[in-house]
């Protein structure tokens, strides 16, 4: 089962509808202030993908040495209802997604 994280601007709750996967947000393992880049090296020991919003990540972070994947939601807001717009996207990319590479839904 691939493990997931949850970036801090999405909603908690929005992990509940991932069924599926192994579901985490940054809010409960205290990562929350983190930056990007040591979010990403953090995450990419535990995790197989990380879940957000910030379109920007793609050019602050490279991935290319990592074993983490990134999906990004391309929604008009992280509001809950915005967000699960994308869910039958998402999950359909979170089965293939590959490490290292970064995918827009």
């Amino acid at each position: 089962m691939r493990r997931v994280l949850l970036d801090n601007c999405l909603d908690q709750r929005f992990g509940l509808y991932l069924e599926g996967f192994e579901v985490v947000h940054v809010l409960a393992l205290g990562w929350d202030r983190m930056g990007d880049m040591t979010l990403v090296r953090v995450a990419a020991g535990e995790f197989d993908v990380l879940v957000t919003v910030d379109a920007n990540m793609p050019h602050q972070v490279n991935l290319k040495r990592t074993n983490l994947a990134v999906v990004i939601l391309r929604v008009p807001s992280n509001r809950l209802k915005d967000c699960l717009l994308k869910l039958p996207a998402l999950l359909a990319a979170l089965s293939v997604v590959e490490a290292g590479t970064f995918t827009f839904v």
